[in-house]
């Protein structure tokens, strides 16, 4: 062990050769991977011998998954190879080999501190994550994109930001300090794991980043992996946990306490089988659910008499929601949500629809040739009502989907 870094060192050649590799990988990207403009010409012949895009002409802008970008790090790797395969031939018998790790080492997690704390600060400033604009309050939430979805929770409440940015500001604070710079890389890992998953996930354009910062934590913390799962997993070098071990010597209560394990266990596999049975049911909602969808209310006939879309009328059906089976939602025109049990029956075409006060209305549906779906009964007095269903990908958030490469942010 080095007494300087404080971390064990590496053995094996093929192991200091990987952690040189990655060392230097980090720095070119972090360091000469800011620079675009020198990356450009080897990123469009990059491009056009994979066939992937004539020029380049769009740069990196608020978005980080660019084409440009994608196409720079298998330069950045290259770079990064040649850059390890001139040192490794300058210093054949790894004389250097505990210098140049320490300054790799370093310096690494000096940009990822930079970063976490960059963009841990921005956060706890509500500078990332602003209010929602007043657009966003006159929008539906589904006419957002994802990443507009994600932007406007986080933008939401002030304490939820201070909480995330403190969660990256203090693993960036360890990481300035050696002592303390195993447990900054342990927190960024979990940080910077979360913020990958939410990038992905809501398609961020992000993901090429925060994935090099997560990748960097792993990095810093993995000279100490194998002391880490000897702490972990194989309790040495440190005291046993006999504390949390009961000492039992009699056959009779053993087979006793393990045949509770077992219940548990088992009761542990029937309810996680049955929740996956209820999930199932609902993502084959369409399939399960009778005359699923969402339908606008085009007209709406109440005592022979057709009333207008008023904005301001609490009786007029707007929108109908046939969503989960035996449930229905009908949303009014002044946007008040009603809620109802409701029975199908696929022959008789005959609907019956309760509402929390137990009032039962009665309904019969029929198609229209144009496909609207009519639904006549009697509520109150005589209503028909003439629905046009609207397909759900027709809203921007569920049709937008996942993208590797956003050349613009696509926050909407």
């Amino acid at each position: 062990m080095d007494k300087q870094l404080n971390i064990p060192i590496h053995k094996s050649v093929l192991t200091r050769h990987f952690f040189r590799y990655w060392g230097i990988y980090f720095l070119t990207y972090f360091i000469l991977g800011r620079f675009s403009s020198p990356w450009k010409l080897p990123a469009e012949a990059l491009g056009r011998w994979w066939g992937v895009c004539e020029e380049i002409s769009i740069m990196p802008n608020g978005s980080g998954d660019t084409t440009f970008n994608y196409l720079q790090i298998p330069l950045l790797l290259f770079t990064a190879l040649i850059i390890t395969s001139i040192v490794i031939s300058v210093d054949r018998k790894n004389t250097a080999y505990n210098q140049i790790l320490y300054w790799l080492w370093t310096i690494t997690r000096y940009c990822l501190a930079f970063y976490l704390l960059l963009y841990g600060l921005g956060k706890v400033n509500k500078l990332q994550f602003p209010d929602a604009p007043m657009y966003r309050l006159l929008e539906r939430v589904g006419d957002m994109s994802p990443m507009g979805l994600a932007w406007t929770y986080m933008g939401y409440s002030k304490g939820f930001n201070i909480v995330v940015g403190l969660a990256e500001v203090v693993p960036g604070i360890l990481l300035l300090f050696r002592r303390t710079t195993l447990l900054g890389a342990l927190l960024a890992m979990v940080v910077m794991g979360n913020v990958v998953a939410i990038n992905f996930c809501f398609d961020i354009p992000v993901k090429l980043f925060s994935t090099h910062l997560f990748l960097a934590a792993v990095y810093i913390a993995a000279p100490f992996a194998q002391r880490l799962m000897q702490v972990l997993l194989g309790y040495k070098n440190i005291a046993e946990l006999k504390q949390f071990a009961l000492k039992i010597n009699d056959t009779g209560p053993k087979i006793a306490i393990m045949s509770v394990k077992i219940v548990i266990s088992l009761l542990l596999l029937v309810m996680s089988v049955n929740m996956l049975k209820r999930d199932s049911s609902f993502a084959n909602a369409e399939e399960n659910v009778p005359l699923y969808g969402l339908y606008e209310a085009k007209t709406f006939i109440y005592k022979g008499d057709t009333l207008p879309p008023l904005i301001t009328d609490t009786f007029r059906w707007r929108y109908l929601m046939l969503e989960y089976k035996e449930r229905a939602t009908v949303k009014t025109m002044n946007d008040s949500l009603h809620y109802y049990k409701i029975r199908v029956g696929s022959i008789t075409k005959g609907i019956t629809m309760t509402d929390r006060r137990q009032e039962k209305s009665y309904w019969h549906y029929s198609y229209t040739p144009d496909s609207l779906l009519v639904f006549k009964g009697v509520y109150d007095d005589s209503v028909e009502v003439y629905l046009k269903k609207i397909p759900i990908s027709s809203f921007r958030l569920k049709s937008r989907g996942f993208h590797w490469v956003n050349e613009y942010p696509y926050n909407r």
